[in-house]
């Protein structure tokens, strides 16, 4: 038996892997000798055969686990996964369990990620993102269970703060419900004790990067930075900002409706990316944002600072 746990929701798929391999520990396995994990980047095809071609030890039953597999990470290519996995598709042992990592294209396509494995016969549970209003159900509902409580108003606040990641959204309720110790939780607590992941601040530095003002978005840079957020955090959040903004300047004129569903955004950034949209066109954001990547890259490998690099990218042309 194969199963392949897939889509851009890593949070609920390693929530599925975990169920999984606990229902299957308590069934048959409960020594723990008959579950095997791979992780797919340091996994070989030897590897994988010769895990899958063990019998149980004192059990019927075996489990093999392949976690985090990456198309262009993994050195056992989905050719060599079909081939490998082919003679186990229908027997009942071994379980074959493959979490796939899936990212959106950094080509800005607005088409849902499809899954890099083909395997017949495989059951395969597809994990999407989230809307806005399923992640405030989801914390309304996570709150209660560990003991907390959650208004509706006090969910959409703070997916509005922290965005949509659910690992992110994840911790900072848990911080959030600890320091609460199980009164209702305000909109002030979620303003205090959040990490945001778009503030103002983001949002005025990408408006000062695309229309090239040097010194309002150094202005902006240093205050980030003030702050307590590391270099290469507030890079990656404002490049994930002006990916948004790239999707949205592709849209023929873009309603706040349409890019919540299209890029599962709150209502109130969509309207924020919408008004960056008007002014700065497609090509600028996407040059700011390769601009962006050679920044990430030599932050890592070179001694300059972000604020040379930022000002070495937005110097007017």
């Amino acid at each position: 038996m194969v199963i392949i746990l897939t889509g851009p929701d890593t949070f609920r798929s390693h929530e599925r892997l975990v169920q999984l391999r606990d229902a299957f520990k308590q069934k048959y396995d409960q020594a723990g000798l008959n579950t095997v994990l791979l992780e797919a980047d340091a996994m070989t095809a030897p590897q994988l055969r010769d895990a899958c071609q063990s019998g149980g030890l004192f059990a019927s039953r075996r489990m093999v686990i392949i976690n985090n597999y990456e198309k262009k990470k993994a050195s056992v290519t989905p050719v060599m996964m079909t081939e490998l996995l082919a003679p186990y598709q229908k027997s009942e042992t071994p379980i074959v369990v493959i979490r796939e990592l899936l990212t959106i294209s950094t080509e800005y396509r607005r088409t849902p990620p499809v899954s890099a494995l083909k395997i017949p016969s495989a059951k395969v549970e597809l994990f999407p993102a989230r809307t806005p209003r399923e992640l405030e159900q989801w914390l309304i509902k996570t709150a209660t269970q560990r003991h907390g409580s959650l208004s509706a108003t006090a969910a959409q606040r703070l997916v509005a703060t922290v965005g949509n990641d659910s690992w992110t959204l994840d911790r900072e309720l848990e911080k959030i419900l600890t320091h609460c110790a199980g009164r209702p939780v305000t909109n002030e607590d979620i303003a205090a004790l959040t990490n945001q992941q778009i503030t103002s601040d983001v949002f005025a530095l990408a408006d000062a990067f695309g229309q090239r003002r040097a010194a309002d978005a150094l202005h902006f840079l240093r205050r980030e930075l003030a702050f307590g957020t590391h270099p290469l955090q507030l890079l990656a959040i404002l490049r994930k900002h002006v990916e948004n903004l790239i999707q949205v300047a592709s849209l023929d004129q873009p309603t706040a409706a349409q890019v919540q569903a299209e890029l599962g955004l709150h209502p109130f950034v969509a309207k924020k990316l919408i008004a960056q949209c008007a002014h700065t066109d497609r090509q600028t954001w996407v040059h700011i944002h390769d601009g962006l990547v050679a920044i990430d890259r030599d932050l890592k490998s070179t001694p300059l600072d972000l604020e040379s690099l930022v000002t070495a990218l937005i110097r007017p042309a």
